[in-house]
């Protein structure tokens, strides 16, 4: 289960709601998923695929805005993780609409997405903590 902890808040409200809407996303593509009748779910999938892209770039430019406002130290290598995890997910966002969201490329889609939002806030964004 891929469900949000409090001890993954960094303290800052905006931020930490955003991390949590993060999780929801994932959560309900992982719920579409598993409803069994992947034909006729393709085009949720497909949109909440879209809005999690949108939403992550909207949260990262929100996050970086913050790190700014405070003279956040690691500013530059927390903007470079950033921006390779927009490109890794937009590049898999592409080959999904043209495998026409194949249920196994969604599913590897969807971990490698948690598996990254976890570790990026506990490893990374639990430093900004510290310097606030």
């Amino acid at each position: 289960m891929y469900d949000w902890k409090e001890e993954y808040c960094i303290g800052v409200e905006k931020i930490d709601n955003q991390h949590r809407q993060l999780f929801k996303i994932v959560a309900r593509i992982e719920n579409i998923m598993a409803d069994g009748d992947k034909e006729r779910n393709k085009a949720a999938v497909a949109e909440q695929i879209k809005y999690l892209v949108n939403y992550t770039v909207e949260h990262f430019n929100d996050e970086e805005l913050y790190q700014k406002s405070i003279g956040y130290s690691d500013f530059l290598n927390h903007h470079a993780a950033h921006e390779a995890f927009k490109e890794d997910v937009l590049e898999y966002e592409k080959k999904l609409e043209e495998d026409n969201f194949n249920s196994e490329d969604v599913n590897n889609f969807v971990n490698m997405v948690k598996e990254w939002l976890l570790n990026h806030i506990i490893r990374v964004d639990q430093k900004i903590k510290n310097n606030n």
